[in-house]
């Protein structure tokens, strides 16, 4: 059960996140909706996906996070207008691809 309340809350985005195993015919598909806010009350609750805490802005690149994770913390610091991002991990080797409003990223 989430204890947390925001004001202002903003749809800032759409992202796709596919992992497939090397030599895999087709892979896990997860579709997150992000958003903003510039204000809450309450607490994290307990999850298991480990502590949850509030980090400050400056320190997210330094959290152990999904490469994909990182790149879309960026383009919600800079401002970056609704936006789709699509992200493709395979089994070993981590991000492959990315794709901001379906153009090809350099990784």
């Amino acid at each position: 059960m989430m204890s947390i309340k925001t004001s202002g809350s903003v749809w800032a985005a759409i992202s796709s996140r596919t992992r497939a195993p090397k030599n895999a015919c087709c892979g896990v598909t997860e579709y997150m909706h992000l958003f903003t806010a510039d204000g809450f009350t309450g607490t994290p609750a307990e999850c298991d996906e480990g502590v949850l805490e509030w980090v400050p802005r400056e320190k997210i690149e330094d959290l152990n996070i999904w490469e994909g994770d990182k790149i879309f913390f960026r383009l919600l610091a800079a401002d970056e207008p609704f936006f789709s991002l699509k992200l493709v991990y395979d089994g070993s080797s981590g991000l492959v691809s990315a794709a901001l409003n379906g153009v090809p990223m350099q990784i």
